[in-house]
């Protein structure tokens, strides 16, 4: 026969009970989502990079030591960094590292003001206006270390709230004066002060936080000063808009997975 609980025994069962229900910050809100739909893994954006692809090698790197931060391919990047004034802002133009150029006058995209026309009167955009960093379009998969080094942040961006700034991210230290952040997550798998290995699986991509669909934001930032570069350098005519930028980041030049290392 089971003896009644005392008041003091059922009060200690019930706060260990809530302790384990309780989710950590870095815990999945929900269950992962089923299988993106067929509108998800089509190029929406087909001319965000150069014919070339992802893949290709654009100018060769003196300092290279990222690769891409997930697995596979027939991924796309919807946003580029914008080596015009990459602080969010708005000055009606884009520039992209190849040195192409869009406008705000020469139209902008009906549905993400922030993405305009490199030729007026048509819809060939570029995305967008005043970003720091590069935008991958990855639904709900696994986001890995672009380098090895050690988590200085994993959790929230802004405690209490979902749709603030990059929602659930990752930042890594790499120990070389450079930082990367992994924003938007669904989900964190590593946790601060943990040192992490290049290819690891350190979350879930998904769209938390000040975000209008899934993707992930990768950005790289100068440690001392939290400064954002473009991995891909500058490789149009002319100097580079942006004066913090170093050169391409990537290991050999080219922007590939860690797999293929």
């Amino acid at each position: 026969m089971r003896r009644p609980l005392s008041a003091l025994s059922a009060l200690a069962l019930g706060l260990a009970v809530a302790a384990v229900l309780t989710p950590s910050a870095s815990a999945a809100p929900l269950p992962l989502p089923g299988p993106p739909p067929p509108a998800r893994v089509v190029d929406k954006y087909p001319d965000q990079m150069p014919p070339a692809g992802i893949g290709a090698v654009y100018s060769p790197g003196t300092v290279g030591f990222l690769t891409l931060p997930y697995l596979g391919d027939g991924h796309f990047i919807s946003s580029n960094f914008d080596h015009c004034h990459p602080d969010y802002s708005r000055d009606g133009v884009i520039c992209r590292f190849d040195g192409t150029v869009a406008y705000a006058g020469n139209g902008s995209d009906p549905d993400a003001p922030t993405g305009y026309a490199k030729t007026s009167g048509k819809d060939d955009y570029l995305y967008y206006d005043g970003h720091d960093g590069v935008d991958m379009g990855l639904y709900y998969e696994p986001v890995v270390a672009a380098a090895d080094g050690t988590v200085t942040y994993a959790d929230w961006s802004t405690a209490g709230c979902t749709r603030c700034s990059f929602g659930r991210g990752v930042r890594l230290d790499h120990g070389n004066g450079f930082d990367t952040l992994y924003g938007h997550l669904w989900r964190i798998d590593v946790a601060r002060g943990q040192r992490v290995r290049r290819g690891q699986v350190i979350g879930v991509s998904g769209t938390t936080g000040a975000s209008t669909g899934e993707h992930l934001h990768f950005g790289v930032y100068h440690h001392a000063t939290w400064d954002p570069v473009d991995p891909f350098g500058w490789s149009g005519a002319g100097p580079d808009p942006w004066s913090h930028d170093v050169g391409n980041l990537w290991v050999g030049g080219a922007a590939r997975s860690p797999a293929l290392l």
